[in-house]
């Protein structure tokens, strides 16, 4: 199956919502690259979220792999201090964490979820803590709108609390 994907920036949630499935070759990864650095730059290196859901995504050829690498490393040194990980085969996410720490292995912002209801309750956790911590600045793109993404409400008591740390800069 052809690779497809999505980016959607929702910026008064500080998320940047990623949809990958199917096979990529290096001219859509590229593409890809692209649009999520151009989204990640919205934050001007301020922190924020990333929820990858890459259920249906198969394993990177090597080269492609590369270029994902680098655009996951850009991201995380640009301001993701969490990034909520959706995957249903284990050779693409055990890839995908290897080419996420490649750059900064003690910088791993990453957690597997088995559900997106889960990875967004533990998201809202995250951002809950950091409205407390502090104010963030909006983002300076106008070209990324804010979108609802939430049909209902969750219940934060039915799952497990989620500790979101602030991890050092590297």
């Amino acid at each position: 199956m052809e690779g497809r994907y999505s980016i959607r920036n929702v910026a008064y949630e500080r998320t940047i919502y990623i949809r990958m499935t199917g096979r990529f070759d290096m001219g859509l990864m590229r593409g890809f690259a692209a649009e999520y650095r151009q989204a990640t730059d919205s934050y001007e290196g301020h922190d924020h979220l990333v929820l990858a859901d890459m259920r249906g995504l198969s394993p990177l050829l090597p080269e492609v792999g590369h270029v994902f690498a680098a655009a996951v490393g850009y991201a995380r040194t640009h301001g993701v201090i969490c990034c909520a990980h959706l995957s249903d085969d284990a050779t693409q996410k055990w890839q995908a964490a290897r080419l996420a720490r490649q750059d900064k292995p003690a910088n791993d912002v990453t957690t597997n979820f088995a559900t997106i209801e889960e990875a967004q309750v533990a998201l809202e956790t995250i951002r809950k803590q950091f409205r407390r911590s502090t104010v963030p600045p909006a983002p300076a793109s106008g070209t990324h709108e804010a979108v609802s993404t939430t049909s209902g409400t969750h219940e934060a008591a039915a799952t497990p609390p989620f500790t979101a740390l602030r991890l050092p800069r590297v």
